[in-house]
C-alpha cells in the first residue's frame, strides 16, 4: 500500500486516487433502491467479478477484524461496511484497486496508488471501468455523459483526488490562500483530511476535482498533473525557505518531535501529528542529521495515526487504552518494526 512506499515526490503527495462511478440502467440510485434491487445489482456484479477474476465480498456481512482489514487499507469507508447496506467489494488483482458495489452509486471503481503518477493509476480504474460497461446496461446520456448520484461527477463520473502533507505551506504566511486560489483556477478544492480542531496541527488534506460535466478525461488528467505540479513546487519550497530562514527554530522541533514520538507512552491524535509535521518539514533539510528516519517509515507514521479502524469505529467513546496504544505504536515505527 501506499504507506509501505518511498517513491519520487511522495513526501509532498502521499496518494492520488480515481473513483469512476457508473451505474446501471433501470434501477434507482442506492439511496432509493429496494432491497431487492440492492440483491439484483450484487448478484450482477458478483457475475462480472467472476468472469474478470475479481474477489467477491459482501462487506455487510462481515466482521470487525475484516471489516478492519478492508478499512485499514483503504478500500473501505465504515459507513459502506454497515450491516443494513446490502453492498460489496470486488478486489482487483493489484493492491490498491477494488470495486464498491451499492455506495453512492452502483459501481466505483478505485485505484489507489503511491505519491503523483495519476495516469498509471487512472488507467487501473479505467480498464476495470471499461470491463463493466461492455457487460452491463450503463446508464449514459448522449447530452450529459454518464450518469452519477452525484450531481458533480455527472459526466465523466471520474472524481480524482490526492493526499497530501504540507506544513511548509501552511506555516508560511500566505501559501495557502495562493494554494487555494491556484486550485480554484483547475476546478479543484482542498479539505483538511482531520475534522475539527487547530488546521495548522495537522496540514494532511485531500485536494479533488470539482468539474466533471462538459470535460473529457484527457482533460481532467491534464489538469490533476498541473495541481499536483503546483502542490509538490510550493510546498518543497516552502519547506527550504522554513528551514533556511529559521534552521535553528526548525532543527530544534524537528529534534524534541523525534524524542516524544520515540519515547511517549500516550499520544493524541493532534499532537502526534503536529510532530510528524516538523519531522515531514525538516527531514530533507536538516544537515548531518542524528535520526536514520526513511520517508516510509514517516508514511508509516501518518497511515497509523490517521487510519486505524479501532478508533474510529469507537470515536465518540474515550478510552485510556487508545493513546497508550498508539504510542506504542509509533514507538515500533521509529525502531523499525514493520507494523502496520
Amino acid at each position: 500500500m501506499w504507506y509501505e512506499k518511498q517513491d519520487e515526490n511522495n513526501e509532498v503527495i502521499l496518494a492520488s486516487q480515481v473513483n469512476i462511478s457508473r451505474n446501471i440502467k433501470g434501477f434507482s440510485f442506492p439511496v432509493k433502491m429496494t432491497k431487492d434491487d440492492k440483491e439484483n445489482v450484487i448478484g450482477m456484479a458478483r457475475q462480472v467479478a467472476s468472469e474478470l477474476g475479481l474477489g467477491f465480498i459482501r462487506t455487510d456481512e462481515l466482521d470487525d477484524t475484516a471489516k478492519a482489514d478492508l478499512f485499514n487499507n483503504y478500500y473501505a469507508d465504515i459507513h459502506f461496511m454497515q450491516p443494513e447496506g446490502k453492498t460489496a467489494i470486488l478486489l482487483g488483482k493489484e493492491e490498491g484497486l477494488c470495486v464498491q458495489i451499492n455506495g453512492k452509486d452502483h459501481i466505483n471503481v478505485k485505484s489507489l496508488s503511491s505519491g503523483d503518477d495519476i495516469r498509471v493509476t487512472y488507467k487501473k480504474a479505467e480498464d476495470i471501468a471499461v470491463e463493466f460497461e461492455k457487460r452491463m446496461p450503463v446508464a449514459f446520456s448522449e447530452k450529459r455523459g454518464f450518469l452519477t448520484s452525484d450531481i458533480k461527477n455527472v459526466g465523466t463520473g471520474v472524481q480524482i483526488s490526492a493526499l497530501i502533507m504540507i506544513p511548509g505551506i501552511v506555516k508560511t504566511t500566505g501559501a495557502m490562500a495562493m494554494l487555494s486560489k491556484r486550485l480554484e483556477k483547475f476546478e479543484w478544492n482542498i479539505k483538511s483530511l482531520i475534522q475539527g480542531g487547530d488546521v495548522r496541527v495537522n496540514s494532511l488534506f485531500v485536494i479533488s476535482n470539482t468539474a466533471t460535466l462538459g470535460i473529457d478525461e484527457n482533460e481532467l488528467l491534464e489538469r490533476a498533473e498541473n495541481v499536483l505540479r503546483d502542490v509538490i513546487k510550493l510546498e518543497k519550497s516552502c519547506r527550504s525557505s522554513i528551514c533556511a530562514k529559521k534552521a535553528a527554530i526548525a532543527e530544534d522541533q524537528y529534534y524534541k518531535s523525534y524524542g516524544v514520538l520515540r519515547y511517549a507512552r500516550r499520544l493524541e491524535i493532534p499532537e502526534a501529528l503536529m510532530h510528524i509535521n516538523w519531522i515531514i518539514l525538516a527531514t530533507d533539510n536538516i544537515k548531518d542529521s542524528e535520526v536514520e528516519l526513511t520517508w516510509s517509515q514517516i508514511h508509516l507514521l501518518v497511515h497509523n495515526i490517521t487510519r486505524r479502524y479501532e478508533e474510529i469505529a469507537t470515536r465518540g467513546k474515550r478510552t485510556v487504552a487508545i493513546p497508550r496504544k498508539r504510542a506504542e505504536r509509533v514507538r515500533g515505527i521509529l525502531k523499525g518494526d514493520e507494523a502496520k
